[in-house]
C-alpha cells in the first residue's frame, strides 16, 4: 500500500506548539513520520497563510498502535495511538474503513479533555525542514575561519526575548534556520539547533554572511538557552544578560561581534 499523507489545516489555536501537523502513514508496517510546524502566520481573506515566521519544523518518526476499541457508529473506523509523538499530550488517529475517506486526529490532554481536528489529504510527502522541498543538516559553527556568535536580546515588544545567531554560511543558497528542541519539562538551558537548509541538488559554493533571529519568549530554560551547531559544538547563554538591556537596536545584515 502506498504511503498516505495527510495534514491539518493551519491551526490558529495550536496543538501545543504545532500550528499544523502533517503525517506520512504506512499502515502495512505501522510506521510513519510526523511533522510539527510551529510557525505563526497571518491569514488572507480566504484563510490562506501569508506572512509566516521561519522556524525549522520538527520531523519525528512515529509508530501506529492499533487500539481494540469498537466503532459504536458502525462506520468500521479504526483507532490508532500515535506512539513517538513529540507532544506531551496523547494523540490518536481515527482512520476510515479501508483507509478510504476522512482521517481525523484526537488530542487527549492531561486533564482528560479531548480535541478533535480534521485533516486534508496531500499528494507530496513531508520534507525535513517543514518546507516540502527543503533538506536540512546541522550547520558548522566555524566557516572560513569565522566562528558564529549567538546572543539573547530584548524583543521590540515588551517582555519578549529574541535569540540572534550570526556568522558565515558555506553556500549562497543556504537558508539558515533555528530549530527548538522538545522537552517534557522546562530544562535549565533550552536547546536550539542551527540548520543549513537547501533546495534541490545544486549548491552555489560562495561564502556569505547570515543573521537569523527567533522569538524564544515561550522557549526559555530556567537559566537560559543553548545554541547547537554541527558536531555537537554549542554555547550556553544565561538569562541575566537579557535583563541588563534597556534598549537594543538590531542591525540587520551585520554579523554579531
Amino acid at each position: 500500500m502506498a504511503i498516505i499523507s495527510i495534514q491539518t489545516p493551519y491551526l490558529v489555536n495550536p496543538i501545543e506548539d504545532c500550528h499544523q501537523i502533517t503525517l506520512d502513514l504506512d499502515f502495512e508496517t505501522g510506521t510513519g513520520r510526523m511533522m510539527c510546524d510551529p510557525n505563526l502566520c497571518s491569514l488572507g481573506a480566504f484563510g490562506d497563510r501569508q506572512i509566516c515566521t521561519r522556524i525549522a519544523v520538527q520531523t519525528t518518526d512515529i509508530t501506529l498502535e492499533r487500539l481494540e476499541i469498537a466503532d459504536v457508529s458502525d462506520q468500521e473506523r479504526q483507532l490508532y495511538n500515535i506512539a513517538g509523538s513529540p507532544l506531551s499530550s496523547s494523540l490518536s488517529l481515527v482512520a476510515p474503513k479501508d483507509n478510504d475517506g476522512d482521517f481525523r486526529l484526537v488530542q487527549t490532554q492531561i486533564n482528560g479533555e479531548r480535541r478533535v481536528v480534521s485533516t486534508e489529504p496531500i499528494a507530496k510527502p513531508i520534507g525535513s525542514c517543514g518546507n516540502e522541498d527543503l533538506v536540512c543538516t546541522p550547520l558548522t559553527r566555524e566557516v572560513n575561519g569565522q566562528v558564529a556568535q549567538a546572543d539573547l536580546r530584548p524583543g521590540f515588544v515588551t517582555n519578549t526575548v529574541l535569540l540572534i545567531v550570526g556568522g558565515q554560511k558555506p553556500n549562497l543558497n543556504t537558508e539558515v534556520m533555528l530549530q527548538p528542541l522538545v522537552y517534557v519539562q522546562q530544562p535549565e538551558y533550552w536547546g536550539f539547533k542551527v540548520l543549513d537548509c537547501q533546495r534541490g541538488d545544486i549548491t552555489l559554493p560562495a561564502i556569505s554572511e547570515y543573521m537569523v533571529s527567533l522569538d524564544v519568549t515561550s522557549q526559555l530554560g530556567t537559566k537560559g538557552v543553548e545554541v547547537i551547531w554541527a558536531n555537537g559544538e554549542s554555547v550556553k547563554i544565561d538569562l541575566p544578560a537579557v535583563q541588563s538591556y534597556s534598549q537594543v537596536k538590531v542591525l540587520q545584515g551585520a554579523v554579531l561581534q
